[in-house]
């Protein structure tokens, strides 16, 4: 399971991964979170989605570049 998540970007700081541990051992750190460990979680789990879509919008931008002559060709009448 972490290998899956870490492909994506989840860690031990934005998600609740178990690989050893069984389901419900992650559901029992869940629910024994602290607010401020939730808290923490929650803002992670935010910042990689903020990376994630700047990353996405690089990579759009990049591909269009890519479509797109180098000069502007003037119209034919």
């Amino acid at each position: 399971m972490k290998k899956f998540a870490s492909f994506y970007g989840f860690n031990d700081r934005n998600a609740l991964l178990y690989g050893e541990e069984t389901l419900g051992g992650a559901m029992l750190r869940a629910i024994r979170q602290t607010e401020e460990e939730y808290a923490e979680m929650q803002q992670a789990l935010l910042q990689l989605g903020r990376d994630i879509d700047r990353e996405s919008r690089s990579n759009l931008k990049r591909a269009l570049a890519a479509c797109s002559p180098s000069e502007p060709q003037q119209s034919r009448q």
